[in-house]
C-alpha cells in the first residue's frame, strides 16, 4: 500500500470517468488530476459488453460495436434500436488490441497528470509482435511504445508554450494490468525521452505503481519500458515508485540484429534486450528510491530493477525478483543481474537532490 502528501493542482481538468481519460489524447500538453478511481475492465475483450438493439443503456456504459469492433462510450440515456445511433455514442479503442496508449512518438504527452492517490484497475493492451517467426527474424508486427501512457517527451514535437513546468506523472497506482507490447512497453510509460534541453524541463515520474504482468520485445519494464534522455543536461527522473509486476519477453530467444543500435566496443546489439523489474532501459536517466518484487525474463541485459543503465544512475533502490537471461553472447554486451542487467558510462550532468518535502512522500509498507 502507499500513502500519498500532496497539494490538489490549481488549474487542473479533472478526469472523472473513462471518457475523460481517454481524451487526454486530444490536449496532450494540459494538466491533469485524477479525482476517482476508474475500473478499465472493458478494455478486455472477454469482459466488454457487446451492443444489441432493445437494450436500456445509460451513460457510462461502454460496448463493442458488432461491425467495426472498437469500444464505445454511451454518452446518452437511450434504448436502441435495430440501426446504432452513434449521436449517442463516442467511438475509442479498438477492442481486440485493449486500450490505445496515451501519447505517440509523433505526437508525445507532455502535460502533467495528477493521480490523486487513485487508482486505476485491470488496463489490458494486447499490442505485442504475434508472429512467432524464427529466432533470427524480426517479428514483423507489434506496436512499439506501449502503456497507460505510450510516449513521453519534452522534445521538438511537444511544444507547449504554456506550461513552464516540468513534465510529471505522479500519484496513482495501476492494480492488475495485463499488458503486451512491442519496443518499449511499460505498465504506465512505454517509452520517456528527452532528446534536448527544451526550456529545461524534465520527466519526472513519481509515487506510482504498478502490480500485474508486463510483456514486450525490448526495453520492456514493470512500470516505465525506457527512461531515456540523449543529452546529459536533461535527466528524466523516476522517483518514489514501486512495481511487483511479472516482466517477461514475447519472444525471449530471439537474436535478431539491430542495426540501429550501435554498441561502444563491441559492433551491434539484439532487438531482444532490456528488461528490468520496474524500468527497461535507463539511459541517462536516473531512478532513485523506488524498488521492484516482481520476476524478470527476457532476452538480454535483464535485471531485477532496471534491464541497463547506461550513463544514468541507481540510488537507494533494490529488488526482490528472481532474473532469467533467454540469450546471451560475446558478439555483444549485455548482461543479468539482481539490480541491472548492464551499467555502464558515466554519472548524468544534472539530477535533482530529493528535499525534506520530497522525502515525506516516500512509499510506506
Amino acid at each position: 500500500m502507499m500513502i500519498f502528501l500532496m497539494v490538489g493542482t490549481l488549474g487542473a481538468t479533472n478526469v472523472t470517468n473513462i471518457l475523460e481519460l481517454w481524451e487526454i489524447r486530444d490536449n496532450l500538453g494540459d494538466t491533469y488530476t485524477l479525482t476517482k478511481a476508474l475500473s478499465l475492465e472493458d478494455t478486455n475483450p472477454d469482459t466488454i459488453l457487446v451492443w444489441s438493439d432493445s437494450t436500456d443503456f445509460v451513460v457510462e456504459d461502454i460496448v463493442k460495436h458488432p461491425s467495426d469492433g472498437f469500444a464505445y462510450y454511451c454518452t446518452s440515456d437511450h434504448t436502441s434500436t435495430s440501426s446504432f445511433d452513434s449521436s449517442k455514442w463516442t467511438k475509442m479503442w479498438e477492442c481486440e488490441k485493449g486500450w490505445e496508449p496515451i501519447g505517440s512518438e509523433s505526437t508525445p504527452f507532455h502535460g502533467n497528470f495528477d493521480g490523486g492517490g487513485f487508482i486505476i484497475s485491470n488496463l489490458y493492451i494486447n499490442r505485442g509482435a504475434t508472429d512467432p517467426a524464427n529466432n533470427s527474424t524480426l517479428p514483423p508486427d507489434g506496436q512499439n511504445y506501449v502503456g497507460l501512457f505510450g510516449y513521453v517527451s519534452n522534445g521538438s514535437n511537444a511544444t507547449n508554450a504554456n506550461n513552464s513546468s516540468d513534465i510529471s506523472i505522479k500519484n496513482l497506482g495501476l492494480t492488475g494490468v495485463d499488458i503486451t507490447g512491442k519496443r518499449g512497453t511499460g505498465a504506465l510509460i512505454g517509452k520517456v525521452l528527452l532528446p534536448d534541453v527544451k526550456k529545461g524541463k524534465l520527466v519526472i515520474t513519481e509515487n506510482c505503481y504498478a502490480t500485474g504482468n508486463v510483456s514486450g520485445f525490448g526495453a520492456t519494464g514493470g512500470l516505465v519500458g525506457a527512461n531515456n534522455s540523449n543529452v546529459k543536461q536533461a535527466v528524466p527522473i523516476i522517483r518514489y515508485c514501486y512495481a511487483d509486476v511479472e516482466v517477461s519477453s514475447t519472444h525471449p530467444n530471439n537474436t535478431t540484429i539491430n542495426p540501429n543500435d550501435p554498441e561502444e566496443s563491441n559492433g551491434i546489439n539484439p532487438y531482444n534486450i532490456k528488461y528490468g523489474g520496474l524500468v527497461g532501459c535507463n539511459e541517462n536517466g536516473v531512478t532513485q528510491d523506488s524498488y521492484a518484487l516482481g520476476d524478470v525474463s527476457g532476452g538480454d541485459r535483464v535485471g531485477g530493477l532496471t534491464g541497463c543503465t547506461i550513463g544514468g544512475a541507481i540510488f537507494r533502490s533494490y529488488a526482490t525478483g528472481s532474473v532469467t537471461q533467454g540469450i546471451g553472447s560475446s558478439a555483444w554486451e549485455g548482461g543479468y543481474g539482481p539490480i541491472t542487467g548492464r551499467s555502464d558510462g558515466t554519472l548524468p550532468g544534472v539530477w535533482v537532490e530529493p528535499t525534506l518535502q520530497d522525502l515525506l512522500k516516500i512509499v510506506i509498507i
